[in-house]
């Protein structure tokens, strides 16, 4: 059971993500009609609310088929 007066608890804040940036974007970036987005080469960072910011590797990405002329691509943490 956890005893939340216990004193070898400490509060620890939670930093809050206010943005992603795209830090290096993927190897490819031209593509013919319906072919699959290939990521390899991106990077993504998170940014916080207490002005740090890391690497992340979990994120997802989503899209439609690729079409002829500019795509919209959302990378989601």
């Amino acid at each position: 059971m956890c005893d939340i007066d216990d004193p070898n608890i400490q509060d620890t804040p939670i930093k809050e993500a206010i943005k992603i940036e795209i830090v290096e974007m993927p190897n490819k970036l031209i593509y013919e009609e319906n072919e699959e987005f290939d990521f390899t080469g991106l990077v993504v960072m998170i940014c916080y609310d207490d002005h740090t910011s890391e690497i992340i590797e979990d994120y997802t990405i989503s899209y439609e088929e690729v079409i002829i002329g500019n795509n919209l691509i959302n990378v989601n943490y």
